[in-house]
């Protein structure tokens, strides 16, 4: 209509002396007084649009408080995320978002994982992938909730799964912590699984030994040549060689191993 208007300054162009960057010669405030965004004026030349934001700030500028509600001119501003609080992925479209316990963040879309683990973006959002071994992801009722967590006793988690398993036979562990599973010592044996410390590993027959570790079977467990085994349905036992038994190396005739040279 060819009259001048004088438009309310938006949020974002306030300075800190009452001025309007927007309304100074060289768009912008006084020294120390920051005045955040790229603006640029509409096609009709009556008013400025907040049409960018840098790297750590969301964009504002409708009456919900983000960039996608009811535009509102007085409303625009470049809102700082929180550094190590809040990231944001797009500052022009996304909102600032609270920080995932599983992740250090920096107020922008530069994020580190707690322990090492893979994330990946889905939409403004990052979400946890999976862990390194030892722990197992655990994704909570509420996206800021995500983490890697170490599996509990008697539970072991290789790279890349997503929920902890029980100890196989022969092995136990005996603290919530990132380690696998440890393996019975020697002259042990445990046939169940998910064991929870060194008792879980019973110890074989008196007398008899295996050879190695991580074993789960007592048949593991071997009587030496001067003995011979008997299981009686109770129990199995490494007993005396019989007198008329040893042979002429003092080996066993009815060991489990045969000993005796040319069966004498």
């Amino acid at each position: 209509d060819g009259k001048l208007r004088c438009n309310e300054c938006p949020r974002g162009a306030e300075c800190f002396d009452g001025t309007c960057a927007l309304g100074n010669s060289n768009h912008s405030c006084g020294v120390g007084d920051e005045f955040v965004g790229r603006w640029q004026l509409t096609e009709d030349g009556t008013e400025y649009r907040l049409v960018s934001c840098p790297a750590g700030y969301s964009l504002v500028n409708s009456i919900d408080l983000t960039s996608r509600g009811i535009f509102s001119h007085t409303i625009q501003h470049c809102r700082p995320c929180l550094e190590t609080l809040e990231y944001i992925i797009n500052p022009n479209t996304d909102q600032c978002q609270k920080c995932p316990i599983g992740l250090t963040c920096n107020g922008d879309d530069h994020v580190e994982p707690v322990v090492d683990s893979s994330w990946k973006v889905v939409g403004d959002k990052w979400y946890l992938v999976n862990c390194t071994s030892g722990y197992v992801p655990d994704r909570g009722d509420h996206h800021t909730m995500q983490r890697c967590l170490p599996c509990g006793v008697g539970l072991y988690c290789e790279a890349g799964c997503q929920q902890c398993s029980a100890c196989p036979e022969g092995t136990y562990k005996d603290s919530e912590s990132t380690l696998p599973c440890t393996e019975c010592p020697a002259n042990t044996y445990n046939p169940n699984t998910q064991g929870t410390d060194r008792s879980s590993c019973r110890a074989c027959p008196s007398g008899a030994t295996t050879n190695g570790t991580g074993h789960s079977d007592i048949a593991a467990c071997t009587c030496s040549i001067y003995t011979y085994r008997v299981d009686d349905g109770y129990a199995t036992r490494c007993r005396p060689c019989p007198d008329g038994a040893v042979c002429s190396n003092g080996a066993c005739a009815f060991a489990e191993v045969d000993a005796c040279p040319n069966r004498d």
